[in-house]
């Protein structure tokens, strides 16, 4: 058998912070899904599985929904099963998912429910250990038991210890160990938003896809999914999926060199559509200042969207500088020339006497 494995698509989250990009974001999302789909079928997978938060939350709008639905019935395989996430959690009273069973196509399952969902042609049983609120602080490993006779495949939805941050316990937590005790044959795991395992190839038990489409600066991959293969061994191959790759720089630079090195790494990692936030700071020279415009040419000609923060980076100051600005009898010149052979100290004592006088 060969699966499909994703999660945390997140379809329905706004990007308000990005301004007139965030329509471009919050699309990429829900045709990620239709080319999720797309490669599922050229690699011939049996099973479309969503392990949770394929909705940002449970108020999207019906046009949404559809298209989701749209999505999955396009999967050629035996069935697209999809499983209730925190953020897009079942409690069976919810307009999301009553819409969404209403919609989907005869080959899309929703697990919200205990029970196996049996898939002969396959000798398949798919249970869900589904989120039936946002917070939790206990899984549901337990809940489900293994059928007989049949190939047992578990999704689950929330924070494995030591792979994600939930201090507070409250993200339906999840051991490996409890996993792997489980009398299930594969755990699909979803809500860490960063792939397990971290290997590009991988055998085992337990497998979390991350997010395939990256959704913030925090995000600093490119957008992750598994295609897993059962039989003898049961064996991952993961998929590169993102649209858009996030970049958060923050650099001191003094020199152009400076910005051929960042300009030089950002072209050098994958993805073709790179959001920047570019932080840069230091001290430069005078040249470097009068030229910096160009030099930021070199990073902005990389990005389809960049936020920019130089309030920290200065041209360097100098004798000169001071000597041009206040007479050397003042007492200004007087007080800061005695830090010319600092220009950190230099810099610090010029902003105070500026802040000072005007």
């Amino acid at each position: 058998m060969k699966i499909f494995h994703t999660a945390d698509l997140h379809i329905g989250m706004k990007f308000k912070s990005y301004g007139s990009f965030a329509k471009n974001l919050a699309d990429a999302r829900t045709e990620q899904l239709f080319r999720l789909v797309d490669t599922a079928n050229k690699e011939k997978c049996d099973l479309f599985a969503v392990s949770g938060d394929l909705f940002d939350n449970l108020y999207v709008s019906e046009k949404q929904i559809k298209a989701v639905c749209g999505a999955l019935s396009d999967f050629s395989g035996a069935a697209a099963v999809v499983l209730p996430g925190n953020h897009d959690c079942f409690d069976g009273s919810g307009r999301l998912w009553n819409t969404f069973e209403n919609t989907a196509g005869s080959n899309t399952y929703l697990l919200h429910t205990f029970e196996p969902l049996i898939i002969d042609s396959l000798r398949t049983a798919v249970h869900g250990a589904y989120c039936e609120r946002a917070h939790s602080e206990k899984n549901h490993i337990a809940d489900i038991s293994p059928v007989d006779g049949f190939f047992n495949l578990a999704l689950g939805h929330g924070s494995i210890e030591r792979l994600s941050p939930d201090n507070e316990r409250k993200y339906f937590p999840m051991k490996m160990r409890e996993l792997e005790a489980s009398p299930m044959d594969l755990w699909l795991v979803g809500h860490t938003h960063v792939r397990y395992p971290a290997a590009d190839a991988a055998a085992g038990k337990i497998y979390n896809s991350g997010t395939p489409e990256p959704d913030g600066w925090d995000c600093s991959h490119c957008g992750n999914a598994w295609i897993i293969e059962t039989g003898e061994e049961i064996r991952a191959s993961a998929v590169q999926t993102g649209k858009y790759c996030f970049f958060d720089i923050n650099e001191t630079v003094s020199s152009e060199k400076d910005i051929d090195a960042i300009a030089e790494h950002i072209r050098n990692n994958s993805g073709e559509n790179k959001i920047l936030r570019v932080t840069l700071s230091g001290s430069c020279s005078e040249d470097f200042w009068n030229r910096r415009e160009e030099h930021f040419e070199k990073i902005r000609s990389q990005a389809c969207y960049i936020e920019e923060h130089y309030d920290n980076l200065h041209k360097q100051i100098n004798a000169n500088d001071i000597r041009e600005e206040f007479p050397e009898t003042s007492f200004p010149y007087m007080l800061l020339s005695h830090f010319f052979d600092d220009e950190q100290t230099l810099r610090i004592a010029y902003e105070a006497v500026k802040e000072a006088t005007e």
